[in-house]
């Protein structure tokens, strides 16, 4: 009675000679590269290296350009500094005390019936 029950466990844990020789092909088989498999390798790798440029160009070009912004954004900062530095001396230098000082001391009255205010 031992026999067969070890005749029985042995087959089934024992791969059948099918199985082997499957195995035996899969594992003889060699990848091989034929001409349109090269062809198309290269194909994939040109493209990989194109969209690689690509991206690295284009990264470049958006650094130069946020560079770009930056100083003019200083320089628009600079200019509006310096229009309201002027705005300033301009209403400084056109006050009326201002202008009645310099007429006064170029003997120089106010006439106060012709003056006339004007706005802009």
């Amino acid at each position: 009675m031992a026999q067969p029950a070890l005749k029985e466990w042995t087959e089934t844990t024992n791969p059948s000679p099918v199985h082997k020789i499957n195995k035996q092909k899969r594992l003889a088989k060699k990848v091989t590269l034929v001409g349109k498999d090269f062809i198309y390798l290269a194909a994939v790798v040109i493209i990989a290296f194109a969209v690689t440029t690509s991206i690295v160009k284009s990264t470049v070009a958006l650094t130069n350009a946020q560079h770009e912004l930056q100083t003019i954004r200083k320089q628009q900062t600079k200019l509006q500094v310096q229009n309201t530095n002027a705005k300033q001396e301009i209403s400084e230098l056109s006050s009326r005390s201002r202008l009645s000082k310099i007429a006064a001391s170029a003997g120089l009255k106010l006439n106060e019936s012709s003056t006339r205010n004007v706005t802009k």
